[in-house]
């Protein structure tokens, strides 16, 4: 609520950008853009210039490290800008002079032959120019970007266009559509990360109690994991404030350095678009709820659990850990609610977090025990701890699978269905 009541009336909050191509509707306003150089990123620049012969070019793009910031001249009145203006002053037209989006990085850019200097920062709400610059359009920088910009358009209504559109074919976004959220206000933000903490301690406390009343009964096949959980609480719970403790610093981080979201969020759409998680992405884009609910589960449980924590930790002692460890802090820089939307989605999607990442935790502490019990063999000299490990190990992969079954056809129903 208090999310949607920062957007209600903001201006230019349903910006849509569309950096080349013809204006799809009236109204519009004519622009022209241009990514910046890397050598507006030094360090950044340098991390690219070391990797780019020794790295696969496509891993390479995934990574996004060429991808830079927009420059964004508008054809409009520099005084239309004013109501956008955060902190600072107008760019004086005819001046080296540019406005930086809230999250843009710069005090100064340099563009072909040109350098401009930053004298004043956008609000927060308004869209798609949140790691962008903008300057009005003057007949002096036509000659300097003549050949480097693409001409496109903007229209700060665009999303309302989008969703009036008489016909639902035609609102597929245009390739090059920039239709980005508006960002929250850090308080919005801080909010969302304490209630997301909420769900991730209640939906701790209830696997534990559920587990253990699992044990109290037997539990079948998850019998040897359920009892083996409840004979070390201690490690259970240093589990669980180890990795969503990284977890939740990440986000605290990403909201504290917005552009490390921005770059993280550009790799998983990268991943899931051209990348190694492509088939999940169709999946999903195929709206049909079970085929993504079992891509998922395969990418998830598969691949994430049983190869990349499970099966590597018995190779290297507890490696997977660490894996999971590097995932939950990828996870957290790119779940950061920084964006105007995400409060409101986190009222459905806070629940598959918790579901998978309790699953992610409970194989790690399988393999923790596993490796617990290994010890034991050897200062006992006797397998009888070794055999019951691999039990323990074994029986919590199985529980990770089904807990991972259940996360991914409810996010799969979720996602698809309230899109």
């Amino acid at each position: 609520m208090l999310d949607a009541r920062d957007m209600k009336d903001a201006p230019w909050s349903e910006t849509v950008i569309c950096i080349e191509g013809e204006a799809q509707w009236d109204g519009t306003i004519l622009i022209r853009a241009r990514w910046l150089p890397l050598i507006n990123y030094p360090l950044r620049e340098k991390l690219y210039t070391e990797l780019r012969d020794s790295i696969p070019r496509d891993e390479l793009r995934a990574l996004g490290l060429d991808r830079t910031e927009l420059l964004i001249i508008a054809d409009l009145p520099v005084e239309d800008l004013a109501p956008l203006l955060d902190s600072g002053r107008l760019p004086r037209p005819g001046h080296p002079e540019v406005l930086a989006g809230a999250f843009a990085q710069a005090t100064e850019i340099h563009a072909d032959d040109g350098h401009f200097v930053v004298v004043g920062r956008l609000k927060r709400n308004v869209a798609g120019l949140a790691t962008a610059y903008l300057m009005p359009a003057h007949e002096d920088w036509e000659p300097l970007f003549e050949r480097t910009t693409t001409r496109g358009w903007l229209d700060p209504h665009g999303i309302t266009h989008i969703k009036n559109r008489a016909d639902p074919g035609e609102s597929a976004p245009h390739p090059e559509l920039i239709a980005g959220p508006a960002a929250s206000r850090v308080n919005v933000a801080l909010l969302s990360l304490i209630a997301l903490s909420f769900v991730a301690t209640g939906g701790a406390g209830l696997h534990r109690a559920a587990f253990a009343r699992l044990a109290q009964r037997g539990g079948g096949v998850l019998g040897p994991a359920v009892r083996a959980f409840g004979v070390h609480p201690a490690l259970v719970g240093g589990l669980h404030a180890f990795l969503y403790g990284a977890f939740f610093f990440a986000m605290l981080t990403a909201i504290a350095i917005p552009h490390i979201n921005a770059l993280v969020l550009g790799f998983i759409t990268r991943a899931f678009t051209d990348g190694s998680l492509g088939y999940v992405g169709r999946a999903y884009a195929s709206g049909n709820v079970l085929n993504a609910a079992a891509a998922t589960w395969v990418n998830n449980f598969l691949l994430q659990t049983v190869a990349l924590t499970v099966l590597v930790s018995i190779v290297v002692p507890c490696i997977g850990v660490l894996k999971t460890l590097a995932s939950f802090v990828l996870a957290g820089f790119g779940m950061a609610p920084l964006w105007s939307g995400m409060a409101s989605n986190f009222t459905y999607h806070s629940i598959t977090m918790t579901l998978e990442l309790e699953a992610y935790i409970y194989a790690c502490v399988a393999v923790v025990i596993f490796w617990m019990r290994i010890g034991s063999a050897a200062r006992q000299r006797s397998l009888a701890p070794m055999k019951d490990g691999l039990r323990v190990l074994a029986s919590g992969t199985v529980l990770a699978g089904i807990l991972l079954a259940i996360a991914g056809l409810y996010e799969a129903t979720t996602l698809i269905l309230l899109r």
